[in-house]
């Protein structure tokens, strides 16, 4: 399988050219190797504004131990170069100044800006079982994955990241299902690294996360009110899946949902409320949003289009000092049909 993505558009850039290989060996080891260049203009179409330039190379191998398993391994060495202006949130001028190698680019006319650039090995695992019945509106079976990266000591940086999504159904009657996901996400910097390069982080909030609540938005935010994201994720949603008349099954899908979850940060990167206290994100109970609601999928011509009306549960207000959550009832989103 050869694979060529092209995707321009205003907040990024992306490019890469892929070869998998699905039986490299008579034992069914896929090897995949990939090149890749992106340009990003910011984190998401919420963030200050930031550039991210990186380019690099990867080689991944999996092997199935089972029907249902499959073991992968591979590294990835990336190339990175990261510019931050007076625009950037304070936490991104920060992370730029005080890790990597550090540059300063003339703009002429008095103003420059501060960058920095960066060569990473990352060593990367991963392990999935999928024993669902299909891959597309399934209504039986489990998905399981998991995946670590490592950026191995040596590196300009340094940090890991673990990321856990288990995918389950539960069939209550004939044509009744209950859908249950988690996502779990975790990364830190290492040693010298103060903390996840910025386009690491993690961000909660919107259609594939918590709906109702503004996509990004979910978790730490920088003095402006704009989203930074955490190093750590956690999301969950139950679906009620109903029936759906015979010819529209395969290509459509209605439910209600109850979601919850947040983005956290474990105090890698420090930020402030709007009078500029000190204010932390640490992981808690009490702060995970909720929300319920109803979806449908639809299966077109050009990929999956994802519609939710949500209604948030325990949106925080907000008051003079602190940012409140931003809602969005409505979502619409366009994906891969898996």
């Amino acid at each position: 399988r050869v694979a060529l993505e092209l995707n321009s558009g205003r907040f990024q850039k992306l490019y890469s050219l892929s070869h998998s290989d699905p039986y490299r060996t008579l034992d069914g080891v896929r090897r995949t190797v990939s090149i890749n260049y992106r340009d990003i203009t910011q984190f998401t179409s919420a963030a200050s504004d930031f550039s991210t330039t990186s380019a690099g190379a990867t080689i991944d191998y999996g092997y199935p131990i089972s029907e249902y398993q499959t073991l992968s391994f591979g590294a990835n060495f990336q190339h990175a170069e990261l510019i931050s202006s007076v625009n950037s949130t304070r936490q991104a001028q920060e992370w730029v100044a005080n890790n990597g190698n550090q540059f300063v680019e003339d703009l002429g006319g008095g103003q420059s800006i501060l960058g920095t650039e960066f060569d990473t090995i990352e060593l990367i695992a991963g392990w999935s079982y999928d024993s669902r019945n299909r891959s597309l509106f399934a209504n039986r079976g489990t998905r399981q994955q998991l995946y670590l990266s490592l950026a191995i000591p040596g590196s300009d940086v340094e940090y890991y990241q673990a990321r856990y999504n288990l995918t389950k159904y539960f069939p209550i009657a004939r044509r009744w299902t209950v859908r249950f996901n988690a996502e779990l996400g975790i990364g830190e910097g290492l040693n010298d690294t103060t903390a996840l390069p910025p386009y690491k982080q993690f961000y909660g909030g919107g259609p594939q996360s918590v709906r109702g609540f503004k996509e990004s938005y979910l978790g730490p935010r920088d003095s402006f009110g704009r989203p930074y994201g955490g190093n750590v994720l956690v999301a969950s949603q139950l679906e009620l899946i109903l029936p759906m008349p015979a010819k529209f099954a395969s290509q459509a899908r209605a439910s209600l949902f109850f979601d919850v979850g947040n983005v956290f940060n474990t105090g890698e990167v420090a930020f402030t409320d709007k009078l500029g206290a000190p204010i932390e994100y640490e992981p808690d109970y009490n702060d995970l949003r909720m929300s319920v609601g109803v979806g449908v999928q639809w299966l077109a011509p050009l990929g999956l289009f994802r519609f939710s009306y949500a209604y948030p549960l325990n949106e925080y207000i907000g008051n003079d000092r602190y940012f409140g959550d931003e809602l969005e009832r409505f979502q619409f989103s366009i994906g891969q049909a898996f």
